[in-house]
């Protein structure tokens, strides 16, 4: 499994004395390269940091079915039926040009349906691409993979339309329900919140039509 991942990553580290490294991941989706940073657990900026750390400290789910893809990843010590963080990747080569809002409903819709006082907040929107964060203080009638009525999470959302294809590339965190206001007991700080929308804002869709990208 891991032996099949590392030719789907190809990873670049840029590195200069007075800025901190960036490291970069690609994968191409059904025609459209797409560049993506690094889960949130692993710090490239430590003194011990290695390329190979990006499979050693994370464990892996992939799945492809015909024109549907996703790849998941949680730290290493986690299991996928009880993480608390999850980095991921979803793409749905439809074959026929859909407005962005339906292909982001298909998840916002989940997130209305099943949670309490749920937050929906645009942090950067467009024909092509958008961003979304999402505060979600405790899950109602929700029982699959790990959810339950006493979990919360918050997560963050990259849509993109690049022709007839479709891609997601989400962060999520979850711990116990919270209330909105109480910062203090999100299942992230914003620090870490902050650096992820930065990286999130840095990705980047090319296809033989161009280049879907933030606004910087």
């Amino acid at each position: 499994m891991l032996k099949k991942l590392i030719t789907i990553f190809i990873f670049s580290l840029l590195s200069l004395p007075t800025v901190a490294k960036e490291v970069e991941s690609t994968i191409n989706l059904y025609g459209n390269v797409f560049t993506y940073g690094i889960p949130p657990w692993i710090d490239p900026n430590a003194a011990d940091f290695k390329e190979e750390d990006l499979l050693k400290k994370s464990k892996y789910f992939k799945d492809q079915k015909g024109p549907s893809f996703i790849i998941e990843a949680i730290p290493v010590d986690q299991e996928f039926d009880s993480w608390t963080t999850i980095f991921a990747i979803k793409a749905l080569n439809l074959g026929q040009a859909v407005p962005i809002s339906r292909w982001e409903d298909q998840t916002l819709n989940t997130f209305r349906q099943t949670c309490g006082d749920v937050s929906i907040e645009y942090l950067d929107t467009g024909s092509t691409a958008s961003l979304v964060q999402i505060i979600c203080p405790k899950v109602l009638g929700y029982t699959q993979d790990g959810y339950n009525d006493g979990v919360g999470e918050i997560a963050l959302f990259a849509f993109y339309i690049s022709g007839t294809t479709l891609i997601s590339h989400y962060i999520e965190w979850r711990g116990k329900a919270f209330h909105p206001l109480d910062k203090a007991a999100w299942p992230v700080d914003d620090n870490m919140l902050s650096k992820q929308i930065s990286a999130l804002k840095k990705t980047t869709v090319i296809s033989k039509k161009g280049i879907i990208k933030f606004a910087d």
